[in-house]
């Protein structure tokens, strides 16, 4: 409509100063001159008809670019926002209506508004800010803007949180890569040590089996000798209190030689299956096998049941922890040369060892579990009895097994 008015202006002005020669004009002068000035009226009338058309068609056309990228777009001027597209509006969560008139700066970040303003008069390179979206969230854009005169630039804006969490996932990827395949080799070299030393006990069982097969046919035959021996000299009448004394012996031992390979053969054979046991009957197998030999000698037990507990596992394993548990303390007690040495074993819904050697030392208590590693001398420990415990525990019972120093020793206990 402005360029309308001034059109009209334009031509009565024209018109005026054409009737105002009349006077001193013939008519023939007055009318070529009146010819000129329609003429020139027309043709400034059809300038500013082409030049509005072709700014229709400019405005039209930026339109149709900035609806045509992918990524959003910004067109301002004086900082003002005058045009944006689809894609920047869904971007930011607000409607065209919204940006249209808004500082650009208002939906950038405090912090980059000095960074911004600066890279308004000359940049055009990408740079990264973070701009903030409609219900508060600051995200990270990658920008790009080109200044196109008199205080008007247009500005691409790509989102970059996808990439900014896919490069902060591989970065944390690759800091902990090399510290998760270490992890994982020695887990993996731990498992297979502790194959190697179940094997190792597969093998012990089997290798009792067969000792056990052989001793008994003999053992068997010395209680048949004692008896024979035992008749002949009834016959005889010759037997006497030292006699008997003696052929009663000879029974005990044997029998004792049985129950022991028994009791061998029995809790160190590999299991094929789980079944339900009590901790109790564990404890006392294990104090069984341990009281046939000479390490719990000369050491008091302690062993009360206060509140027991029905499992399902492979109770043999258990008997194995158990053994590990008894044979560190016993050894313990032997090496510190304690006046009198002492084990307790309690079951009160977890089964508890503890002794009166004078505990472990700090430094080594949060490693006492570490495969191969012992307080032992060489000849007497290689460090894997503890570890095997632990992992027995864990992975067959599904339980735990924790350690702490008590006012005399070390307390060992296994809860499920």
């Amino acid at each position: 409509m402005k360029q309308f008015n001034l059109i009209q202006l334009f031509l009565i002005f024209t018109f005026s100063f054409s009737y105002a020669k009349e006077d001193n004009l013939k008519e023939d002068i007055f009318l070529t001159h009146l010819w000129i000035d329609i003429f020139i009226s027309i043709g400034f009338l059809a300038s500013l008809v082409v030049v509005i058309i072709i700014q229709r068609n400019s405005n039209r056309k930026l339109s149709q670019f900035i609806n045509s990228n992918i990524e959003g777009i910004i067109f301002f001027k004086d900082r003002k926002i005058v045009e944006t597209n689809e894609p920047l509006q869904k971007l930011f969560g607000y409607t065209k209506k919204e940006l249209i008139g808004k500082d650009v700066l208002d939906v950038v970040d405090k912090k980059y508004h000095k960074e911004l303003l600066e890279n308004f008069k000359n940049s055009k390179k990408p740079y990264e800010i973070e701009m903030i979206k409609k219900d508060g969230t600051i995200f990270p854009v990658l920008v790009r803007g080109t200044n196109i005169g008199n205080g008007k630039r247009i500005t691409a804006v790509i989102d970059l949180t996808e990439l900014k969490r896919t490069q902060n996932q591989l970065k944390e990827l690759n800091e902990n890569l090399e510290e998760t395949i270490c992890r994982q080799v020695k887990e993996s070299r731990e498992k297979d040590r502790l194959l190697s030393q179940q094997s190792k006990l597969a093998a012990m069982g089997e290798m009792i089996n067969n000792i056990a097969h052989q001793w008994r046919q003999p053992l068997n035959e010395i209680n048949s000798i004692v008896m024979a021996l035992d008749l002949e000299l009834m016959k005889k009448n010759i037997k006497s209190d030292v006699h008997e004394e003696m052929l009663n012996s000879i029974e005990i031992q044997t029998e004792y030689m049985s129950d022991t390979i028994g009791n061998f053969s029995k809790y160190f054979a590999p299991e094929k299956s789980s079944t339900e046991f009590f901790l109790s009957e564990v404890a006392e197998n294990a104090l069984s096998i341990l009281s046939q030999g000479f390490k719990l000698k000369n050491i008091e037990i302690e062993y009360e049941v206060k509140k027991d507990k029905v499992l399902e596992g492979f109770p043999t394993e258990l008997v194995q922890v158990l053994i590990i548990l008894l044979n560190n303390a016993s050894d313990a007690l032997l090496e510190r040369g304690i006046k009198d040495p002492k084990i307790s074993i309690r079951i009160y819904n977890s089964i508890i060892v503890e002794d009166n050697a004078g505990g472990i030392d700090s430094e080594n208590l949060s490693r006492i579990f570490e495969p191969y590693f012992t307080t032992k001398h060489k000849s007497k420990g290689t460090g894997v009895g503890l570890y095997m415990a632990k992992m027995i525990i864990e992975d067959s019972m599904k339980g735990d097994l924790e350690v702490e120093n008590s006012r005399d020793g070390a307390k060992f206990t296994m809860s499920f």
